[in-house]
């Protein structure tokens, strides 16, 4: 009877293990965040970007510059782009340096007028 009991209590341990690591190998305990752009400050245009990876290195091309940032330890930042306004941008692209992207596409302000 004792010798049936490890036998079940090892079977269990084992399913229980396999369980767990089944979990993992399909997307584990954490939760995908998608990534998002969002502006905060209209002058100078200052942007928020969440749902980066931790510590990775995040790019943004506009208006024919790049800019470069480095998300913190829960995976956002914040980037001012400086000498860009709401007239010359339309669409920011934040890319991470481990694949993580995000777009924000921009709607121009009426005082912009129309776009050329």
């Amino acid at each position: 009877m004792r010798r049936m009991l490890r036998h079940l209590a090892s079977a269990l341990l084992v399913m229980v293990g396999l369980g767990c690591g089944a979990g993992s190998a399909i997307g584990g305990s954490e939760t995908a965040t998608k990534a998002s752009l969002q502006v905060i400050r209209q002058t100078p245009l200052t942007i928020q970007g969440h749902g980066f990876r931790s510590h990775e290195k995040v790019r943004v091309p506009a208006a024919g510059r790049q800019w470069h940032s480095k998300a913190g330890a829960r995976g956002s930042f914040v980037l001012t782009l400086r000498g860009a306004n709401r007239c010359s941008i339309v669409r920011i692209v934040a890319v991470g340096s481990e694949g993580t992207r995000s777009v924000l596409r921009i709607m121009p302000l009426r005082s912009c007028g129309p776009s050329p």
